[in-house]
């Protein structure tokens, strides 16, 4: 099996390991207390057309895995990434078990990073309802009609998942993605030091630069807060921010442990999401446990995970042809200085995102409901 960590704890599974790593160089294959654990190096564009090369590297690490997983039964090929089942495959038909995709994203909205022409394409026409063009990505088609069952972690990515492929046999369970509860500190609700918190890689189609030019505006409507940015940020991008938003108060963090982040999140004024593509966040989920007031795009996942006015307020994006997506930046202005000056609301958001939280998104949830998964697996299996 592929690692899910907050399986670890579940003593009825033996979780192996089979890591492809781009920054190995060299194989390292071991067994630790009856458990394998593999990383294998991988230089193959997982996302390119070329599947005979890529289907001979998973032959090579099918044979290199093989012996170590031969005469084990029970066993579920779970996959974290769609380009995998390929590689599952190959263990399946080696080793016999069933295969469980695990699907984290909608793949096509990854052109919005990579080639934001196809982007747009691809946007209107999935807004018209065709789905034709995406519908030939034959790497995503195979990998859902390989699986045995897949998991979304949104039903915004089974509908994608279903509308793009017409095989009829497909098994389809949403499990949202869950965390252990941190103990939390209580939240200031004072309006001074109004400081918002933005979580992630800091990049255009993260919404960034709809976040800056919204606090562009809430400045020049007479309102001072500090933006904390912690995540990865390019060289380029941060000094476009430098040249481009002298005038706002932005503090950049880079990767900061997850201990300085609690406290960021239990200190911080206002989280925000602005997300132009996202599937079940872990930092929603994160900003939700600490209840932290929010505002978050409404868009793919994070549309279903909050109810707008009630746990967080949605912000819609707008498609240009000419300007691509983006989020509603006079609405997003309108909101953030809402909350800096509503503190009753910042506390009703607060308390129902906690509630939000303990409802949805608890790791034992996440365990419950993936454990019945293999457990339909396994009967499938021995059928």
């Amino acid at each position: 099996m592929f690692v899910l960590p907050a399986l670890l704890t579940q003593k009825k599974y033996k979780i192996h390991s089979i890591v492809l790593d781009s920054s190995a160089i060299f194989p390292e294959i071991y067994e630790k207390k009856d458990l394998i654990f593999a990383r294998l190096p991988f230089e193959i564009n997982p996302y390119s057309s070329d599947h005979f090369w890529r289907n001979k590297y998973f032959n090579i690490i099918t044979k290199l895995t093989k012996s170590y997983l031969d005469g084990k039964t029970n066993i579920v090929f779970h996959t974290q990434e769609f380009f995998l089942s390929g590689l599952a495959s190959l263990l399946k038909k080696e080793l016999g078990g069933t295969i469980l995709l695990h699907l984290h994203v909608i793949p096509w909205k990854f052109s919005l990073e990579t080639n934001e022409k196809t982007f747009k394409q691809l946007y209107k026409e999935v807004e018209a309802g065709n789905f034709i063009s995406i519908s030939l990505n034959n790497t995503e088609q195979n990998a859902y009609t390989i699986a045995d069952k897949i998991i979304c972690v949104s039903n915004s990515a089974k509908k994608h998942i279903l509308s793009v492929c017409k095989y009829n046999k497909l098994n389809i369970s949403v499990i949202y993605n869950g965390l252990r509860e941190t103990k939390v500190t209580p939240l200031k609700t004072g309006n001074e030091d109004f400081k918002i918190l933005f979580v992630g890689r800091i990049s255009k189609e993260k919404g960034i630069f709809n976040l800056l030019n919204a606090l562009q505006k809430v400045y020049l409507r007479g309102r001072k807060v500090k933006l904390q940015l912690a995540g990865d940020c390019s060289f380029r991008i941060k000094n476009r921010i430098y040249l481009k938003y002298k005038e706002l108060d932005v503090d950049f963090l880079g990767n900061i442990s997850y201990k300085k982040l609690s406290i960021l999140y239990s200190s911080c004024s206002l989280g925000i999401v602005p997300s132009l593509h996202e599937q079940c966040s872990y930092v929603a989920i994160e900003m939700s446990m600490f209840g932290m007031p929010m505002i978050v795009s409404d868009v793919d996942a994070l549309s279903e995970m909050f109810e707008d006015e009630v746990n967080a307020l949605k912000i819609p994006l707008v498609f240009d042809e000419d300007f691509g997506l983006e989020l509603d930046e006079e609405k997003l202005t309108d909101a953030i200085i809402r909350l800096i000056d509503d503190k009753v609301l910042r506390q009703k958001l607060s308390e129902n995102a906690i509630k939000n939280y303990r409802e949805k998104f608890t790791l034992d949830n996440m365990i419950e409901n993936t454990i019945n998964v293999y457990e339909q697996l396994i009967q499938q299996d021995n059928a």
